[in-house]
């Protein structure tokens, strides 16, 4: 058992049997590395809430069973959209979100806390359907939308068959 010892005031605490000087030095070295981990977003504990983070999913499967149900849906729908219109494109997780690659990325889809991303990639691409994604936020590549105003299947599928044409012209 230890025996703590208090000194005089402005003395440190000593403890019989440790050298004090290299467990205070350890001490401080070990709060900064947690420290420097938490706001670099390497702890598995976060500062705010003390819960564990999720661990990134493995497929998109996966990706899809962490959301809430509507969310899910509406995504299931999505990716249902693509692969009807992509066949042979890659389904895969890139950057920890669902991504589907034929010769080169194809497009991507997300899920954020208040709303939900279609990444087509192509700018270009989204010009020629302007009047049809009128409603929907657009920003550079990308498609906001919501549960209460989803993106229709015959859209995602016209914007994937565009990104076929775009991917297999560069192919060449």
């Amino acid at each position: 058992m230890l025996n703590f010892l208090i000194f005089a005031k402005g003395e440190y605490p000593t403890i019989e049997g440790i050298n004090l000087d290299k467990f205070r030095n350890a001490l401080i070295k070990q709060t900064k590395r947690m420290k420097e981990t938490k706001f670099r977003g390497k702890s598995n504990v976060t500062a705010k809430n003390k819960t564990k983070k999720s661990v990134p999913a493995k497929n998109v499967d996966e990706y899809l069973a962490s959301l809430p149900e509507d969310v899910m849906v509406m995504l299931e729908k999505i990716r249902s959209a693509i692969k009807s219109a992509a066949p042979k494109a890659e389904e895969k997780i890139s950057y920890q979100i669902p991504t589907y690659k034929y010769h080169k990325p194809l497009i991507h889809f997300m899920a954020h806390k208040d709303y939900c991303s279609l990444i087509a990639v192509s700018k270009s691409i989204l010009e020629k359907f302007k009047k049809e994604l009128d409603g929907y936020d657009v920003s550079g590549t990308t498609i906001h939308f919501t549960a209460d105003n989803p993106l229709p299947a015959s859209l995602v599928k016209k914007i994937v068959k565009e990104r076929i044409k775009e991917n297999e012209a560069r192919k060449k």
